[in-house]
């Protein structure tokens, strides 16, 4: 291991030692005092939970023939550079001593990155007068801590741990982040003997490898792809005449064979449209006939096993090409269960291009459309590059934190727009080598020490790159616990709705893309109280609102709100408008806030139509003005002859001059609403207790248009409200058919129900209520 040395420096006396000041130091002779090893925890790679307390080991030896004093100062900053606590310390070393310095911090109780700046200071303790020092840094993290219902089934990584990429941390590294998958790459030359043909063997290495992988909850995917000398015009062609192509197949089956139980999901080739990987550019026909063969004889060796085809670098128009090609020569045959490609981000500091990704996916699905081919896809690699030399001509790599971005950036569209059914980030770690542009996709520094370029540096093996607390919070937020529900998409600006079924709440993923900075956005979410978490997962403020209108900043950093949403509407003006409709009396409410407040509001209800530019009283339903209060606020009422017909609300302010379009829907057959407990009906609250679950039935729903439900369930003890739950949304009648039943929970103390129907079309709620007294 390598270690550092406290050289006898030339230095003057320091009286008292600044833990801002920097010594530069030079060796005055080859006599050492101190040699210190690296400072060192028991968690892999320097990562703890927010509930652990953080502990660290430093063996230190004094390399002298008589007495040192070691003196330690400990200036922990976060990633602003903000210090947020000091330690200090000494030790005495006898002659030739070593000690091992044991230091515990106080949890910073805060996910993110914290550097330890250290400055030692030593000196003889028969010349304490002359005083040596020196100074380093390492890195620890706080992240989110994860279980198991949070492990995203269709998420993972890239890492060769069977090839020794890694060591026995890796695998819990990759189950703590919440991923479920690792792809390793299974090598023709390693498999089948280089001198006798048809003679295969695993090493016992191998195999106790991947039972690690596997009893640490990982799912493998194994790459079977390599040339081989034996074969391949001397391993220089990938398989091209029916013996090579019948050779590699039979490899395919051993390896499926022997793996049964343990790796299930097989990849044929890796990029066979590169010519990384296919150096004389055999072409897709060929590559179909591989695909064939090797499908045959995985599935004669495990007929459970899954395969996967293409795997091709890319997803433009080329690369759709190439698939298409492939696709045509199977004509029909069935070669593969899945199909897989590869996509990197080079754009660089520009962020994820998302809409890109978008697009060139569903390219790709129409594609498979085509074809009739109903199969998942699958993104087995995909990146972002940390590479830092903005000169290179290839990739300029990003920041770090771009990388962080880019990444939730890229899973949240890919799950909002339903494009890959499974993505593995390449790769897990950096490797040693931080010069090479190849080595910087991880998300994690290298498994061991070793970076040549700065080897002060002091990378932690294992270390976290902010990209790993992102994805921990992302998998904890939007991972295996949560489904999706909606998107809005305002330029760059994104909003996805996920409901997180462990915490049972609605998560609004917000995030910029490209270099857009901090962009405010109003939403209406209608919930009353909202909490929002940063890109590690720490909360950063709670919001309360009467109307459940929310103005929200957000960043290409991402930001995650939760709460239990009624709806999501993102509302693109200064002008707030909100729409209610009591179904008894036929009175329309109409109420907002505008920026400005005093100020003089004119509303007007005309019959749906084509923008007015003139008053026109044929279709004018309603007008008024009025004047908004203190906060901005205003309503007005009237009394609709029917909830039949189209309407716009048109609002203008005097202020700022702007006008506000919006439409107003009344169209509405109301369904029946009942209450039932044991399939008996609930007309009081002596027949419900606490803790009882009955049941809400809408019957008679109008399935004739395209709108959409939600329940709201309120109870009170006296004229206190005392608990509100929202249900999930129902859903569109004209998917549901004409019923729909939920239940919900009776609090304790309460002494009455209500029960309300919010029954959307375009903007305006309808509430029924019925009423458990």
């Amino acid at each position: 291991m390598k270690k550092m040395f406290l050289s006898v420096l030339c230095a003057v006396c320091i009286a008292a030692l600044n833990f801002n000041i920097i010594t530069v130091s030079a060796s005055l002779d080859d006599t050492t005092l101190v040699e210190l090893d690296y400072i060192t925890s028991a968690k892999a790679g320097n990562i703890f939970a927010i509930t652990d307390t953080i502990s660290f080991r430093q063996i230190i030896t004094n390399k002298v023939s008589e007495s040192v004093v070691s003196n330690y100062y400990w200036n922990i900053t976060d990633e602003t550079g903000t210090s947020v606590a000091t330690y200090s310390g000494s030790d005495e070393l006898g002659a030739g001593a070593e000690k091992t310095r044991r230091i515990t911090l106080d949890n910073p109780g805060k996910y993110g990155i914290y550097t330890i700046n250290v400055t030692e200071e030593n000196y003889r303790k028969a010349s304490p007068g002359t005083k040596y020092t020196v100074q380093y840094t390492e890195e620890f993290s706080v992240c989110i801590s994860l279980t198991s219902s949070n492990v995203d089934e269709h998420f993972g990584f890239n890492q060769s741990l069977v090839r020794g990429l890694g060591d026995s941390s890796s695998i819990s590294l990759i189950h703590n982040v919440g991923a479920k998958w690792n792809r390793e790459s299974i090598m023709w030359i390693g498999i089948e003997s280089s001198s006798t043909k048809g003679s295969y063997n695993i090493s016992n290495s191998t195999i106790s490898r991947v039972d690690a992988e596997i009893a640490g909850g990982i799912n493998m995917i194994g790459v079977l792809t390599g040339r081989h000398p034996l074969y391949c015009n001397g391993g220089t062609e990938n398989p091209n005449t029916p013996e090579d192509i019948a050779a590699f197949a039979a490899m395919c089956g051993y390896v499926a064979e022997t793996f049964e139980g343990r790796i299930e999901t097989f990849e044929i080739w890796n990029e066979w449209n590169s010519s990384n990987f296919n150096p004389t550019m055999e072409s897709p026909e060929t590559y179909a006939e591989v695909l064939k063969a090797s499908y045959a004889a995985i599935k004669a060796a495990n007929p459970n096993a899954t395969v996967i085809g293409c795997d091709v670098a890319g997803i433009d128009t080329a690369q759709i090409a190439w698939i298409r090609r492939v696709l045509t020569a199977l004509n029909g045959e069935k070669a593969m269960d899945a199909i897989s490609v590869h996509c990197y981000d080079f754009s660089a500091t520009e962020g994820f291009p998302e809409m890109q990704f978008v697009n060139e996916a569903t390219n790709l699905k129409n594609l498979l459309a085509e074809f009739n081919l109903d199969i998942p896809i699958w993104l087995t690699e995909t990146g972002i590059n940390t590479y830092d030399n903005s000169t290179h001509g290839f990739v300029s790599g990003t920041t770090k934190n771009v990388q962080l971005n880019s990444m939730v950036m890229m899973n949240t569209v890919n799950k909002a727009y339903g494009l890959f059914d499974y993505v593995l980030q390449y790769c897990l770690y950096d490797n040693s080598n931080k010069s090479l542009i190849s080595a910087n996709w991880g998300v994690l520094n290298c498994w061991q020490r070793g970076y040549t370029e700065e080897p002060e540096a002091k990378l932690v093996p294992h270390g976290a790159k902010p990209a790993y607390l992102g994805l921990a919070a992302m998998n904890y937020f939007i991972g295996g616990n949560a489904t999706f529900v909606d998107k809005k998409k305002n330029d760059r600006c994104y909003a996805f709705e996920f409901h997180n079924n462990n915490l049972n709440k609605d998560v609004l993923v917000a995030i910029n893309g490209g270099i857009v900075n901090t962009v405010t956005q109003d939403f209406d979410l209608g919930c009353q109280n909202i909490d929002i978490y940063d890109k590690y997962g720490n909360l950063k403020k709670q919001l309360n609102s009467a109307t459940g209108v929310y103005s929200i900043e957000t960043y290409t950093d991402p930001i995650y709100i939760v709460g239990e949403f009624g709806n999501l509407e993102e509302i693109n003006s200064d002008i707030r408008i909100r729409a209610a409709v009591d179904v008894n009396t036929n009175v329309v409410t109409i109420s907002g806030n505008v920026p400005d407040p005093g100020d003089f509001v004119s509303i007007m209800v005309v019959t749906k139509g084509a923008e007015l530019t003139a008053y026109d009283s044929s279709r004018v339903k309603f007008l008024t003005q009025a004047t908004a209060d203190g906060d901005g606020n205003f309503s007005a009422s009237y009394t609709a002859d029917s909830l039949q017909g189209e309407y716009q609300i048109y609002v203008n302010t005097k202020a700022r001059r702007s006008k506000v379009i919006k439409d107003l829907v009344l169209s509405y057959s109301l369904p029946g609403l009942t209450v039932t407990k044991n399939e008996q009906a609930v007309t009081a609250m002596s027949q419900l207790s606490a803790g009882d679950r009955p049941v809400i039935t809408l019957s008679g729903l109008d399935i004739s248009q395209d709108s959409w439900a939600q329940l709201i369930v309120a109870q009170y003890s006296g004229d206190e409200l005392i608990n509100v739950s929202f249900t999930d949304t129902v859903g569109s009648f004209t998917t549901l058919g004409s019923e729909f039943m939920k239940d919900f929970t009776v609090v304790n103390g309460a002494d009455s129900i209500k029960v309300m129907y919010w029954y959307m079309d375009t903007l305006v709620p309808i509430l029924e209520h019925y009423e458990i007294n």
